[in-house]
Parts: structure tokens; sequence; C-alpha cells
């Protein structure tokens, strides 16, 4: 699970607050390491939004290919995926309409430096920085709600 840290807090900025509910499951079956190389979580939030994360290291990376990478977020008025090198966005009261097509770069190692710069700006500007430690907590939380929910076979945790 610890890389599904992030879209953890990614639920937690969409779904307007931390989840209500976490259930997990986890397996060791690809590399036998005594660690989990998989895991899903199933998110709720207090409004019903609903997240589904998968995170492990499955992958066969090598080459230029060093993982998988995608998602799939649908609002009330947005269907937003990952297509390659970027994100498809369409219309969901519209949804004859041709779907916007954003160039991003997905490769999440690239924006590390730029996080990292913006983090010591705001340090010496006296500023808050853009996530802090009380989301880092609330993260951390749901992660240990996950792991007991998986060792007990995906039971539906509630937090707090």
């Amino acid at each position: 699970m610890n890389l599904g840290g992030h879209f953890v807090d990614l639920f937690h900025l969409l779904a307007g607050g931390p989840a209500a509910n976490v259930s997990a499951l986890t397996s060791e079956s690809a590399y036998g390491a005594g660690v989990e190389d998989y895991a899903v979580l199933r998110l709720t939030g207090v409004d019903g939004a609903i997240g589904v994360i998968e995170a492990g290291y499955t992958f066969p990376s090598g080459g230029e290919s060093l993982r998988e990478f995608s998602f799939t977020l649908r609002s009330q008025q947005h269907y937003v995926t990952s297509r390659g090198q970027g994100i498809e966005v369409r219309s969901v009261l519209a949804p004859t309409e041709q779907a916007d097509v954003l160039d991003v770069e997905l490769r999440n190692e690239l924006y590390y430096p730029m996080f990292v710069t913006d983090t010591i700006a705001r340090f010496r500007q006296g500023k808050a920085p853009a996530c802090g430690l009380a989301q880092a907590v609330e993260v951390m939380d749901i992660i240990a709600l996950a792991y007991r929910s998986a060792a007990a076979g995906g039971e539906v945790l509630s937090y707090q």
C-alpha cells in the first residue's frame, strides 16, 4: 500500500474530506517476499463518494517501460481518464461532444522537484506548505486502517 498513499490523499481532496469507510485486500503472490506486492483499497466518503485504488509492484518494469499508470474519475459533470501521454476529459452533460485531450506528462517523478521548490519557497515566505502534516496523518491513518481491513479479510472499517 506504500504507493497508494498519494491516491488516498487525492480521494480526500476530491471527496472534500477523509474517507468515512475503508476496506482493503493485499497479496504477496507476485514475489512471495513477505510484504504485499499488490493492494486494492475501497474508500467511501461521508457524501457517498466511492474510490477504488489499486497499487502494487506487479508491472515487469525495465527499459523504457517503468510502470503502468492509469486513473479514471467521474463527477456529476466530467469523466476524466488517463490516455497514454495525457488526460482525456469528457462531458457527462454532453456525451456526444468530442473529448478534450490534455497533453500532460504522467510520470510523477518529474513533478517532485517542483513540489520541493514550492515547499522551500513557501517556507522562506512564511507560508504554509501546499500539503501539511495534518493531511499526511489522515492519509497514514487510512493506510493503517486498510492494513487492519486486509488482515480481517477485507472487512469494512470506519474512520473516526
